[in-house]
């Protein structure tokens, strides 16, 4: 007999009927999500679709150099590449890997633990970290984190934001508060350069976020995948490496964006304090001992990175990045400086632009009646507010921009790459803002408060 999640047999057995507890709508990645229902708004308005939901240079056009080919395909001629690796990871590569360390300790090739990718290994972390330990994470945040804190929890992940009256560095009065209310908070995750914000912590944030985490004994997280991209001018940012002496602390790195090689899927945890602190130690062994069950990790990738972050041309090509990439980001700010109700949060690092929605500015439907905009208009009955712009900008110009609802923290506005060549960008950018300004323009008297 059928009784909904269970039956029962013929036996008067009850059993489970159902094949897992999960539901496919906590599991929103809107970087991925948000274009599916994108491209289907573009075909219906005759829009050519134009992609600047995902930070992947490859396939914005930026090809890795050609001394990063013949590396890899030297690589690829060696038998070795094809075997199995050690479960932590290539023993000579995690060595050089400890060469590179910016700390006052030894980083030992026994504390770091290679994935297939960071998404790889921020999932392992989820699996393995207690269900009751809760972390404390930026706002908004990486969705993976995010995503993966609410399913192993139980619970709406707790969030830290970057404040603009204090030159977008944390509150730490907030945050001590936050800690007080929830004594299940036993990490703090830092995104060291943020995604999507694009900013950074500062050395003496960075100096309080390692006092906190001693003083609480804390876990400290840093995901710095985007660790080596900051503007020319700029301080390159501070690693948690650089202030994590007597703390729990773990680094997320990877190379998917400056090689760039994202299809690598090659990323890494860097532990730090596993001789004092026991408890750190045996989470690495843990990990470890689960990356055992997968066999390990990707061996390509691994065996050539050595090769690749000492080849002498890698800081110029880096240095290249990051001229082009504050290039670009000061044109964004001149397009948008005069919009009313939007402002370009202040980022010098990474790989992206975010527009952050103030006050009123989201008004009526500019669409001409038609299939777009009968599909916009029944998708907007279940959208917040930065959602349902982002449909409207993909309507009227073809390009997909992603939320900053979909990062979780209650932020609105949305999110771009800087990944695009000039001339494409300042062709986006152009026709973004001619959205938001007639979207301002049909606001009067229909516009919707952004939270």
């Amino acid at each position: 007999m059928n009784t909904g999640l269970f039956f029962v047999d013929s036996f008067g057995m009850t059993l489970i009927r159902t094949l897992t507890e999960r539901k496919a709508s906590e599991l929103d990645y809107s970087i991925r999500t948000v274009p599916v229902g994108a491209r289907q708004i573009a075909r219906l308005a005759g829009r050519e679709f134009e992609a600047e939901n995902i930070g992947d240079p490859v396939a914005q056009g930026t090809h890795p150099p050609l001394w990063v080919r013949e590396l890899v395909a030297a690589e690829v001629m060696k038998p070795e590449s094809f075997a199995y690796v050690d479960s932590a990871g290539v023993p000579a590569t995690r060595e050089y890997l400890g060469t590179r360390n910016r700390g006052p300790e030894e980083l030992r090739p026994e504390d770091i633990l290679f994935y297939n990718g960071l998404g790889d290994a921020i999932g392992a972390l989820h699996e393995v970290l207690h269900s009751g330990l809760r972390i404390l994470m930026p706002a908004p945040c990486y969705p993976s984190w995010a995503v993966l804190e609410k399913i192993r929890t139980g619970k709406a992940p707790l969030f830290w934001h970057p404040e603009p009256n204090l030159g977008w560095q944390p509150d730490f009065d907030d945050i001590r508060n936050i800690l007080n209310l929830h004594e299940d908070i036993g990490a703090i995750l830092l995104i060291q350069p943020s995604n999507p914000l694009g900013l950074t912590l500062n050395r003496e944030s960075m100096c309080q976020m390692a006092s906190l985490a001693r003083e609480r004994q804390l876990l400290l997280i840093s995901d710095e995948i985007y660790r080596s991209f900051h503007d020319t001018g700029t301080e390159s940012p501070c690693l948690l490496e650089e202030v994590s002496a007597g703390i729990r602390a773990i680094s997320f790195k990877g190379i998917s964006k400056e090689i760039p090689w994202p299809g690598g899927r090659c990323g890494w945890m860097e532990f730090r304090g596993t001789r004092q602190f026991e408890d750190l130690g045996n989470l690495r062994e843990v990990l470890l001992k689960r990356k055992m069950l997968e066999v390990g990790s990707t061996a390509l990738p691994q065996r050539v990175l050595p090769q690749l972050l000492s080849h002498p041309d890698y800081q110029e090509w880096i240095d290249g990045w990051n001229f082009r990439l504050g290039r670009l980001r000061g044109y964004a700010r001149e397009v948008f400086q005069d919009l009313e109700g939007i402002e370009a949060v202040p980022s010098s690092a990474g790989f992206y632009l975010s527009m952050h929605l103030k006050g009123q500015v989201l008004g009526a439907s500019s669409l001409p009646a038609g299939p777009a905009q009968e599909f916009l208009l029944q998708r907007q009955r279940f959208q917040v507010p930065d959602a349902s712009l982002c449909d409207q900008i993909v309507a009227l110009s073809g390009i997909c921009t992603v939320p900053l609802s979909g990062f979780g923290g209650g932020w609105q506005g949305f999110r771009m790459t800087l990944l695009a060549e000039e001339a494409v960008f300042l062709s986006r950018l152009g026709r973004i803002a001619q959205v938001l300004k007639n979207r301002v323009q049909a606001s009067a008297g229909t516009s919707l408060a952004v939270p």
